[in-house]
């Protein structure tokens, strides 16, 4: 038993010196995407949102060329089957039926403010969830978080989503006035407000639970980013306590699993690529591993990464003013047979 742990921790610690040592490549043809604020996958092409529109690679990044949507500051991406979503600063929602190649503004619904030159603004989405039954919420902070049944033709905003937590003077105001990100995960809509609440709601929005609030190293969070992984939800925070949590069921809790994360630089982004956690900081990617629950360096230490994401076989980051490194990751067998390089990874 000894001897089988012994070597399990020395696989461990062989993958974290292979990950440290894991070569990051600048994509030379994406550096004229210096400015890249939100990638995508679903497995077969690569999208990368930047502050003129939105490219696409079917060669694992090699290669870049624009889509049709190429004005605005691309902010989020959402991809169901051939439809594509894409939110653009000031001009609202964009939706593509084939795949990338024309782009229809999809706006109905979503209030038009005015800008002290009067143009018109549209609600600034920072998010674009599609869930299991086909809705599409977009989630817009201090803007809104508003809802479509029919695929962005027509939104609505859910002024019946009230607040259920604990209530003051000022937060007399439904839940969707500042939601910052939302997940769908076990039969709920998970959600996250400026004001470091969770909520979940069983019915998709009509009644929520409050959860509380999940900071784990003292003062505020914003639970922004989320991620699914062997069945249990994960959490990353974007401001104040800088953390990484783990929902616990029985508890009602989240659980903190920010051993390993520095205490500056906060978190932008999670991905996981072939089994394994990782998540871009304003100071370089980390890993997480999951039997020490400790994360780990690997890689543009010190660079802003903006956007994480896995493709097939590589981890790809964004890092701001420089545009899109790849790294392919060697993975030791945690079983103890072998060392071995893998392909064709699914995304998750």
């Amino acid at each position: 038993m000894k001897y089988t742990t012994l070597i399990v921790t020395l696989l461990a610690l062989l993958l974290v010196i292979s990950l440290a040592r894991s070569e990051w490549e600048l994509l030379l043809d994406a550096q004229i995407m210096s400015n890249v604020t939100a990638l995508e996958t679903d497995g077969t092409r690569l999208f990368a949102g930047i502050g003129r529109g939105l490219y696409t690679s079917n060669d694992n990044g090699d290669t870049w060329c624009t889509t049709a949507l190429t004005h605005g500051y691309v902010q989020a991406i959402a991809i169901s089957g051939d439809v594509i979503y894409a939110s653009v600063y000031e001009h609202g929602m964009f939706r593509s039926d084939d795949y990338g190649k024309t782009w229809n503004p999809k706006n109905h619904g979503f209030p038009i403010n005015h800008d002290h030159t009067l143009d018109i603004r549209l609600p600034s989405i920072e998010q674009i969830l599609v869930t299991d039954s086909g809705m599409v919420l977009a989630v817009g902070g201090l803007d809104g978080t508003y809802i479509s049944r029919d695929r962005g033709e027509t939104w609505h905003f859910p002024a019946d989503w009230q607040y259920p937590c604990p209530k003051t003077p000022d937060l007399d105001y439904p839940i969707s006035d500042d939601l910052v990100s939302m997940a769908e995960y076990d039969g709920y809509w998970w959600a996250a407000s400026s004001w470091y609440y969770l909520y979940r709601s069983p019915d998709n929005g009509a009644t929520w639970e409050c959860l509380g609030r999940p900071s784990s190293r003292g003062g505020g969070a914003e639970p922004r980013y989320w991620l699914v992984h062997n069945n249990q939800l994960y959490v990353g925070e974007l401001f104040g306590a800088h953390g990484f949590a783990r929902w616990n069921e029985g508890e009602l809790a989240m659980e903190d699993l920010s051993d390993g994360l520095p205490d500056s630089p906060y978190m932008t982004s999670l991905a996981v690529n072939r089994g394994r956690i990782f998540a871009g900081l304003s100071g370089g990617v980390y890993m997480f591993d999951q039997e020490a629950e400790t994360w780990t360096p690997v890689g543009l230490n010190g660079s802003y990464v903006s956007s994480l994401v896995s493709h097939r076989s590589y981890l790809y980051a964004a890092v701001d003013n420089k545009g899109i490194y790849r790294a392919s990751i060697s993975i030791v067998n945690p079983h103890g047979k072998a060392a071995t390089t893998w392909s064709a990874v699914k995304t998750e």
